[in-house]
């Protein structure tokens, strides 16, 4: 009973782990990034709705949003679309730019 209860202690902490990777990655990437190549870097919410990510540069408006796991509610995405009408939206996960994509090149390539 206490090694059931310890052994998915042990996997909900890796779950956790995995998930604060998922955030702090991009966010440290694209932070320096923003720095080094002068592009505002934000973040949009609305009511239950938001986009992780909101890259701005003079005019140009690029939304990202980063998705791990196989539940991928994209509803914030069509909300921001529909708001704020930006250049691009791009979904960081396995079912749109692949993170070995994504940190494979420079952001201000999205642009």
């Amino acid at each position: 009973m206490l090694e059931n209860q310890l052994l998915r202690s042990f996997y909900e902490l890796v779950a956790l782990f995995l998930q604060l990777v998922t955030y702090v990655t991009p966010i440290h990437y694209l932070l320096n990034h923003s720095l080094t190549e002068g592009f505002e870097l934000l973040y949009w919410r609305h009511r239950n709705d938001e986009v992780d990510f909101v890259m701005k540069k003079g005019n140009k408006v690029i939304g990202l949003e980063v998705k791990s796991g196989a539940t991928q509610r994209l509803s914030g995405m069509k909300a921001f679309k529909e708001q704020h009408k930006p250049d691009k939206v791009f979904l960081i996960g396995s079912q749109g730019l692949t993170w070995q994509e994504f940190l494979g090149m420079s952001p201000i390539e999205l642009f």
